[in-house]
Protein backbone atom coordinates (compact mmCIF):
# COMPACT_ATOMS: atom_id res chain seq x y z
CA UNK A 1 0.00 0.00 0.00
CA UNK A 2 2.83 2.29 -0.95
CA UNK A 3 2.61 5.38 -3.09
CA UNK A 4 4.57 8.37 -4.30
CA UNK A 5 2.73 11.45 -5.52
CA UNK A 6 5.07 13.76 -7.41
CA UNK A 7 7.71 13.77 -10.11
CA UNK A 8 10.73 11.49 -10.48
CA UNK A 9 9.91 8.72 -8.01
CA UNK A 10 13.22 7.41 -6.59
CA UNK A 11 11.80 3.93 -5.88
CA UNK A 12 12.12 2.12 -9.18
CA UNK A 13 9.90 -0.85 -8.29
CA UNK A 14 6.81 1.36 -7.99
CA UNK A 15 4.47 1.44 -10.99
CA UNK A 16 3.78 4.77 -12.68
CA UNK A 17 0.01 4.98 -13.26
CA UNK A 18 -0.20 8.67 -14.21
CA UNK A 19 2.14 11.58 -14.80
CA UNK A 20 2.71 12.04 -11.07
CA UNK A 21 1.33 8.96 -9.25
CA UNK A 22 3.42 5.88 -8.53
CA UNK A 23 2.11 2.85 -6.58
CA UNK A 24 3.26 -0.62 -5.61
CA UNK A 25 1.53 -3.78 -6.80
CA UNK A 26 -1.89 -4.81 -5.53
CA UNK A 27 -3.92 -1.62 -6.02
CA UNK A 28 -7.33 -1.72 -7.70
CA UNK A 29 -8.93 0.92 -9.92
CA UNK A 30 -12.36 2.47 -9.84
CA UNK A 31 -13.80 5.25 -12.01
CA UNK A 32 -16.04 7.71 -10.16
CA UNK A 33 -17.56 10.79 -11.82
CA UNK A 34 -15.04 10.57 -14.61
CA UNK A 35 -11.99 10.47 -12.34
CA UNK A 36 -9.76 7.47 -11.79
CA UNK A 37 -9.46 6.29 -8.19
CA UNK A 38 -6.85 3.84 -6.88
CA UNK A 39 -7.57 1.86 -3.74
CA UNK A 40 -5.94 -0.88 -1.72
CA UNK A 41 -6.38 -2.68 1.59
CA UNK A 42 -9.27 -4.03 3.61
CA UNK A 43 -12.14 -2.84 5.76
CA UNK A 44 -13.88 -4.57 8.65
CA UNK A 45 -16.93 -2.40 8.08
CA UNK A 46 -17.74 -2.56 4.38
CA UNK A 47 -16.68 -3.86 0.97
CA UNK A 48 -14.03 -1.30 0.14
CA UNK A 49 -14.56 -1.27 -3.62
CA UNK A 50 -18.29 -0.63 -3.19
CA UNK A 51 -17.74 2.26 -0.78
CA UNK A 52 -15.44 4.53 -2.81
CA UNK A 53 -18.12 7.18 -3.41
CA UNK A 54 -18.90 7.38 0.31
CA UNK A 55 -15.20 7.51 1.18
CA UNK A 56 -14.65 10.44 -1.17
CA UNK A 57 -17.54 12.14 0.62
CA UNK A 58 -15.95 11.68 4.06
CA UNK A 59 -16.76 8.12 5.14
CA UNK A 60 -13.88 6.52 7.08
CA UNK A 61 -14.66 2.82 7.54
CA UNK A 62 -12.52 0.81 9.92
CA UNK A 63 -9.63 -1.19 8.49
CA UNK A 64 -6.23 -0.70 6.88
CA UNK A 65 -6.71 0.89 3.48
CA UNK A 66 -5.90 3.89 1.32
CA UNK A 67 -7.68 5.62 -1.56
CA UNK A 68 -5.90 7.98 -3.97
CA UNK A 69 -7.57 10.03 -6.68
CA UNK A 70 -5.88 10.91 -9.95
CA UNK A 71 -5.61 14.48 -8.59
CA UNK A 72 -3.42 13.15 -5.80
CA UNK A 73 -5.86 13.38 -2.88
CA UNK A 74 -5.31 10.70 -0.22
CA UNK A 75 -8.08 9.16 1.91
CA UNK A 76 -7.59 6.84 4.89
CA UNK A 77 -9.35 5.49 8.03
CA UNK A 78 -9.58 7.28 11.39
CA UNK A 79 -6.51 5.29 12.39
CA UNK A 80 -4.03 5.88 9.60
CA UNK A 81 -1.85 2.78 9.69
CA UNK A 82 0.81 4.43 7.53
CA UNK A 83 2.72 7.73 7.71
CA UNK A 84 2.56 10.42 5.05
CA UNK A 85 5.79 12.26 4.35
CA UNK A 86 5.97 15.63 2.61
CA UNK A 87 8.90 17.64 1.25
CA UNK A 88 6.78 20.61 0.20
CA UNK A 89 6.27 19.27 -3.31
CA UNK A 90 5.85 15.49 -3.17
CA UNK A 91 3.90 13.22 -0.80
CA UNK A 92 4.61 9.56 -0.03
CA UNK A 93 4.42 6.94 2.70
CA UNK A 94 7.92 5.73 1.90
CA UNK A 95 10.62 7.00 4.32
CA UNK A 96 12.85 9.16 2.14
CA UNK A 97 15.54 11.68 3.04
CA UNK A 98 14.41 15.32 3.25
CA UNK A 99 10.76 14.57 4.02
CA UNK A 100 8.75 15.53 7.11
CA UNK A 101 5.88 13.55 8.66
CA UNK A 102 2.42 15.03 8.22
CA UNK A 103 0.20 15.37 11.30
CA UNK A 104 -3.45 14.35 10.95
CA UNK A 105 -6.62 14.90 12.94
CA UNK A 106 -7.12 12.53 15.86
CA UNK A 107 -9.90 12.06 18.38
CA UNK A 108 -9.22 12.45 22.09
CA UNK A 109 -10.19 9.46 24.23
CA UNK A 110 -12.26 10.23 27.32
CA UNK A 111 -11.61 8.31 30.54
CA UNK A 112 -14.84 7.54 32.44
CA UNK A 113 -15.03 8.02 36.20
CA UNK A 114 -16.43 4.54 36.79
CA UNK A 115 -13.79 1.88 36.11
CA UNK A 116 -14.20 -1.70 34.95
CA UNK A 117 -12.26 -4.81 35.98
CA UNK A 118 -9.49 -6.50 33.99
CA UNK A 119 -11.79 -9.46 33.30
CA UNK A 120 -14.48 -7.12 31.96
CA UNK A 121 -11.90 -5.48 29.71
CA UNK A 122 -10.86 -8.90 28.42
CA UNK A 123 -14.45 -9.77 27.52
CA UNK A 124 -14.94 -6.43 25.75
CA UNK A 125 -11.70 -6.66 23.78
CA UNK A 126 -12.40 -10.29 22.88
CA UNK A 127 -15.72 -9.16 21.40
CA UNK A 128 -13.97 -6.46 19.36
CA UNK A 129 -11.31 -8.85 18.04
CA UNK A 130 -13.87 -11.56 17.28
CA UNK A 131 -16.04 -9.12 15.35
CA UNK A 132 -13.00 -7.83 13.46
CA UNK A 133 -12.03 -11.34 12.37
CA UNK A 134 -15.59 -12.19 11.36
CA UNK A 135 -16.13 -8.93 9.47
CA UNK A 136 -12.74 -9.10 7.80
CA UNK A 137 -13.71 -12.42 6.22
CA UNK A 138 -17.22 -11.16 5.50
CA UNK A 139 -16.26 -8.01 3.59
CA UNK A 140 -13.05 -9.10 1.86
CA UNK A 141 -12.48 -11.72 -0.79
CA UNK A 142 -9.93 -13.82 1.07
CA UNK A 143 -9.09 -16.95 -0.89
CA UNK A 144 -6.86 -18.51 1.77
CA UNK A 145 -6.22 -17.05 5.21
CA UNK A 146 -2.67 -17.56 6.40
CA UNK A 147 -2.41 -17.61 10.19
CA UNK A 148 1.13 -16.96 11.37
CA UNK A 149 2.31 -18.03 14.81
CA UNK A 150 5.64 -16.54 15.90
CA UNK A 151 5.76 -17.87 19.50
CA UNK A 152 4.40 -14.58 20.78
CA UNK A 153 1.30 -13.70 22.73
CA UNK A 154 -0.18 -11.44 20.07
CA UNK A 155 -0.10 -13.88 17.16
CA UNK A 156 -1.35 -16.62 19.50
CA UNK A 157 -4.32 -14.47 20.53
CA UNK A 158 -5.36 -13.91 16.91
CA UNK A 159 -4.86 -17.59 16.09
CA UNK A 160 -7.08 -18.68 19.01
CA UNK A 161 -9.90 -16.43 17.81
CA UNK A 162 -9.70 -17.51 14.16
CA UNK A 163 -9.72 -21.15 15.18
CA UNK A 164 -12.57 -20.71 17.66
CA UNK A 165 -14.72 -19.13 14.95
CA UNK A 166 -14.31 -22.27 12.84
CA UNK A 167 -12.96 -20.66 9.68
CA UNK A 168 -10.59 -22.75 7.53
CA UNK A 169 -7.03 -21.46 7.44
CA UNK A 170 -3.43 -22.38 6.74
CA UNK A 171 -1.19 -22.34 9.83
CA UNK A 172 2.42 -21.24 9.34
CA UNK A 173 4.94 -21.87 12.09
CA UNK A 174 8.71 -21.55 11.75
CA UNK A 175 10.85 -22.86 14.62
CA UNK A 176 14.40 -21.46 14.53
CA UNK A 177 17.32 -23.51 15.77
CA UNK A 178 20.55 -22.45 17.44
CA UNK A 179 22.07 -19.09 16.55
CA UNK A 180 19.67 -18.26 13.76
CA UNK A 181 19.90 -15.00 11.83
CA UNK A 182 17.01 -12.56 12.07
CA UNK A 183 15.73 -13.83 8.72
CA UNK A 184 15.92 -17.43 9.89
CA UNK A 185 14.06 -16.65 13.12
CA UNK A 186 10.90 -15.86 11.19
CA UNK A 187 11.42 -18.10 8.17
CA UNK A 188 11.12 -15.11 5.85
CA UNK A 189 10.81 -15.89 2.15
CA UNK A 190 11.17 -13.48 -0.77
CA UNK A 191 10.15 -14.51 -4.29
CA UNK A 192 11.22 -11.32 -6.10
CA UNK A 193 13.67 -8.45 -5.90
CA UNK A 194 12.58 -4.90 -5.14
CA UNK A 195 14.32 -1.71 -4.00
CA UNK A 196 11.33 -1.07 -1.73
CA UNK A 197 11.64 -4.23 0.42
CA UNK A 198 15.14 -3.66 1.90
CA UNK A 199 14.33 -0.01 2.59
CA UNK A 200 11.21 -0.94 4.55
CA UNK A 201 12.98 -3.69 6.48
CA UNK A 202 15.57 -1.13 7.52
CA UNK A 203 13.08 1.55 8.57
CA UNK A 204 10.13 -0.47 9.98
CA UNK A 205 10.72 -3.50 12.22
CA UNK A 206 7.47 -5.16 11.11
CA UNK A 207 8.74 -5.79 7.58
CA UNK A 208 11.66 -7.83 8.91
CA UNK A 209 9.09 -10.47 9.85
CA UNK A 210 7.09 -10.71 6.64
CA UNK A 211 7.60 -12.81 3.54
CA UNK A 212 7.06 -11.26 0.13
CA UNK A 213 5.37 -13.42 -2.51
CA UNK A 214 4.46 -12.52 -6.07
CA UNK A 215 0.85 -13.68 -5.86
CA UNK A 216 -1.79 -12.29 -3.53
CA UNK A 217 -1.60 -13.45 0.08
CA UNK A 218 -3.56 -12.63 3.23
CA UNK A 219 -1.75 -12.88 6.55
CA UNK A 220 -3.02 -12.49 10.10
CA UNK A 221 -0.76 -10.48 12.39
CA UNK A 222 -0.59 -9.55 16.05
CA UNK A 223 0.78 -6.10 15.23
CA UNK A 224 -0.54 -3.10 17.22
CA UNK A 225 -1.58 -5.23 20.20
CA UNK A 226 0.87 -3.67 22.64
CA UNK A 227 0.45 -0.11 21.42
CA UNK A 228 -3.33 -0.14 21.42
CA UNK A 229 -3.39 -1.64 24.93
CA UNK A 230 -0.79 0.88 26.19
CA UNK A 231 1.64 -1.99 26.73
CA UNK A 232 4.56 -0.57 24.72
CA UNK A 233 7.90 0.06 26.45
CA UNK A 234 7.62 3.79 25.76
CA UNK A 235 4.31 4.07 27.60
CA UNK A 236 5.75 1.85 30.32
CA UNK A 237 8.52 4.38 30.89
CA UNK A 238 5.93 7.16 31.06
CA UNK A 239 4.04 5.21 33.74
CA UNK A 240 7.27 4.61 35.67
CA UNK A 241 8.24 8.28 35.42
CA UNK A 242 4.87 9.24 36.86
CA UNK A 243 5.62 7.13 39.95
CA UNK A 244 9.30 8.20 40.11
CA UNK A 245 10.47 4.65 39.45
CA UNK A 246 12.55 2.76 36.91
CA UNK A 247 10.44 0.66 34.57
CA UNK A 248 12.66 -2.42 34.93
CA UNK A 249 12.31 -2.33 38.71
CA UNK A 250 8.50 -2.53 38.68
CA UNK A 251 7.69 -6.06 37.40
CA UNK A 252 7.89 -9.15 39.59
CA UNK A 253 10.13 -11.97 38.38
CA UNK A 254 7.06 -14.02 37.56
CA UNK A 255 5.59 -11.34 35.26
CA UNK A 256 5.48 -12.10 31.53
CA UNK A 257 7.47 -8.94 30.70
CA UNK A 258 10.09 -9.25 33.46
CA UNK A 259 13.08 -10.49 31.45
CA UNK A 260 12.20 -8.43 28.39
CA UNK A 261 12.30 -5.22 30.43
CA UNK A 262 15.77 -6.07 31.76
CA UNK A 263 17.25 -5.73 28.27
CA UNK A 264 19.57 -2.71 27.84
CA UNK A 265 17.56 -1.40 24.89
CA UNK A 266 14.39 -1.47 26.99
CA UNK A 267 16.05 0.63 29.70
CA UNK A 268 16.44 3.64 27.39
CA UNK A 269 13.96 6.11 28.81
CA UNK A 270 13.03 9.03 26.55
CA UNK A 271 9.43 9.34 27.76
CA UNK A 272 8.27 12.61 29.34
CA UNK A 273 7.31 12.93 32.98
CA UNK A 274 3.79 14.02 33.87
CA UNK A 275 2.49 15.33 37.17
CA UNK A 276 -1.13 14.27 36.70
CA UNK A 277 -2.82 11.15 35.43
CA UNK A 278 -4.95 12.91 32.82
CA UNK A 279 -1.98 14.37 30.93
CA UNK A 280 -0.15 11.04 31.23
CA UNK A 281 -2.97 9.05 29.64
CA UNK A 282 -3.55 11.70 26.97
CA UNK A 283 0.08 11.33 25.88
CA UNK A 284 -0.13 7.53 25.89
CA UNK A 285 -3.40 7.57 23.93
CA UNK A 286 -2.07 9.97 21.32
CA UNK A 287 0.90 7.67 20.68
CA UNK A 288 -1.54 5.08 19.32
CA UNK A 289 -2.27 7.24 16.28
CA UNK A 290 1.36 7.60 15.23
CA UNK A 291 2.80 4.10 15.66
CA UNK A 292 3.30 2.91 12.09
CA UNK A 293 4.17 -0.77 12.37
CA UNK A 294 3.01 -2.71 9.32
CA UNK A 295 0.76 -2.28 6.33
CA UNK A 296 0.40 -3.97 2.96
CA UNK A 297 3.31 -4.36 0.56
CA UNK A 298 2.69 -5.31 -3.08
CA UNK A 299 0.39 -8.37 -3.13
CA UNK A 300 1.08 -9.26 0.51
CA UNK A 301 -1.81 -8.07 2.69
CA UNK A 302 -1.64 -7.97 6.48
CA UNK A 303 -4.78 -8.22 8.59
CA UNK A 304 -4.28 -6.64 12.02
CA UNK A 305 -7.38 -7.08 14.21
CA UNK A 306 -5.72 -5.21 17.09
CA UNK A 307 -5.51 -2.03 14.98
CA UNK A 308 -8.76 -0.69 16.43
CA UNK A 309 -9.12 2.44 18.57
CA UNK A 310 -12.02 0.81 20.42
CA UNK A 311 -9.45 -1.40 22.16
CA UNK A 312 -7.68 1.67 23.54
CA UNK A 313 -11.04 3.07 24.62
CA UNK A 314 -11.64 -0.10 26.64
CA UNK A 315 -8.18 0.15 28.22
CA UNK A 316 -9.06 3.69 29.29
CA UNK A 317 -11.97 2.30 31.27
CA UNK A 318 -9.43 0.65 33.62
CA UNK A 319 -7.72 2.22 36.60
CA UNK A 320 -4.13 3.28 35.99
CA UNK A 321 -2.98 0.49 38.31
CA UNK A 322 -4.82 -2.12 36.21
CA UNK A 323 -3.44 -0.65 32.97
CA UNK A 324 0.07 -1.14 34.36
CA UNK A 325 -0.76 -4.64 35.61
CA UNK A 326 -1.86 -5.63 32.12
CA UNK A 327 1.23 -4.02 30.60
CA UNK A 328 3.47 -6.18 32.77
CA UNK A 329 1.54 -9.46 32.77
CA UNK A 330 -0.54 -9.37 29.55
CA UNK A 331 -3.37 -10.78 31.64
CA UNK A 332 -6.07 -9.45 29.30
CA UNK A 333 -4.79 -11.41 26.32
CA UNK A 334 -4.21 -14.52 28.37
CA UNK A 335 -7.85 -14.29 29.43
CA UNK A 336 -8.91 -13.83 25.78
CA UNK A 337 -7.01 -16.95 24.75
CA UNK A 338 -8.67 -18.81 27.61
CA UNK A 339 -12.09 -17.69 26.37
CA UNK A 340 -11.40 -19.06 22.88
CA UNK A 341 -9.35 -22.20 23.57
CA UNK A 342 -7.76 -22.52 26.97
CA UNK A 343 -5.40 -25.25 25.76
CA UNK A 344 -3.65 -22.69 23.53
CA UNK A 345 -2.09 -21.20 26.67
CA UNK A 346 0.09 -24.31 26.92
CA UNK A 347 1.82 -23.23 23.68
CA UNK A 348 2.93 -19.85 24.99
CA UNK A 349 6.42 -19.28 26.33
CA UNK A 350 6.76 -18.36 29.99
CA UNK A 351 8.20 -14.93 29.16
CA UNK A 352 8.02 -12.44 26.30
CA UNK A 353 10.88 -13.00 23.84
CA UNK A 354 13.01 -14.62 26.52
CA UNK A 355 14.24 -18.09 27.41
CA UNK A 356 13.25 -21.23 25.47
CA UNK A 357 10.42 -19.53 23.60
CA UNK A 358 9.46 -22.57 21.51
CA UNK A 359 9.75 -25.22 24.22
CA UNK A 360 6.06 -25.17 25.19
CA UNK A 361 4.92 -25.23 21.58
CA UNK A 362 7.08 -28.19 20.55
CA UNK A 363 6.08 -30.04 23.72
CA UNK A 364 2.33 -29.38 23.68
CA UNK A 365 1.14 -28.74 20.12
CA UNK A 366 0.44 -32.43 19.53
CA UNK A 367 -2.09 -32.30 22.34
CA UNK A 368 -4.08 -29.35 20.93
CA UNK A 369 -7.50 -30.04 19.43
CA UNK A 370 -8.27 -27.46 16.78
CA UNK A 371 -11.81 -26.52 15.81
CA UNK A 372 -11.10 -25.38 12.28
CA UNK A 373 -10.23 -27.17 9.06
CA UNK A 374 -6.59 -26.35 8.47
CA UNK A 375 -3.38 -27.11 6.64
CA UNK A 376 -0.25 -27.02 8.79
CA UNK A 377 3.11 -25.80 7.49
CA UNK A 378 5.63 -26.25 10.29
CA UNK A 379 9.30 -25.75 9.45
CA UNK A 380 12.67 -25.32 11.12
CA UNK A 381 15.78 -23.41 10.14
CA UNK A 382 17.61 -26.63 9.26
CA UNK A 383 15.16 -27.65 6.55
CA UNK A 384 16.65 -27.11 3.12
CA UNK A 385 13.44 -27.34 1.11
CA UNK A 386 10.85 -24.61 0.68
CA UNK A 387 9.28 -24.11 4.12
CA UNK A 388 5.91 -23.39 2.54
CA UNK A 389 5.67 -27.05 1.53
CA UNK A 390 8.17 -28.60 3.89
CA UNK A 391 5.72 -30.05 6.36
CA UNK A 392 2.01 -30.55 5.86
CA UNK A 393 -0.27 -32.45 8.17
CA UNK A 394 -3.97 -32.88 7.54
CA UNK A 395 -6.25 -32.69 10.53
CA UNK A 396 -9.29 -34.92 10.73
CA UNK A 397 -12.18 -33.30 8.91
CA UNK A 398 -10.06 -31.32 6.44
CA UNK A 399 -10.65 -32.18 2.79
CA UNK A 400 -8.37 -31.09 -0.02
CA UNK A 401 -9.99 -29.64 -2.93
Amino acid sequence: MFFYIGDNCPIKSLIQVSSNIFIDQGWLIKVYNGQIVYYKGYSTECILGESIEKILQGYKPAGKWAVITNQGSIYYPKIRSFPIYNNGTNRTNIPLEGYDVEIYDIEKITRPDIKISLDSAAFKINDILTNNVHNFLKYNNVDTLRVLYSAGLDSLTVWSIVDNLGYPYDLYVHIPKGNSTHKDIFGVKQEYESDLIPLLRKKFWGYKMTSCFKNKNWYTTGFYSERFQLREVSTGHAFANYYNKNLWDIPKKSDYLYHFLQRPECKKNTAPKFSNESDLLDWCNESVYYDYQMWHIDNNFHFSPFCDIRITEVINQLSLEDIITNALTACIQKKIIQLNNEAFLTLLGDYKNSGPMWHNFTKNFKNITLKSRINEYITTTEQKIDPLVAHKRKREGWQSG
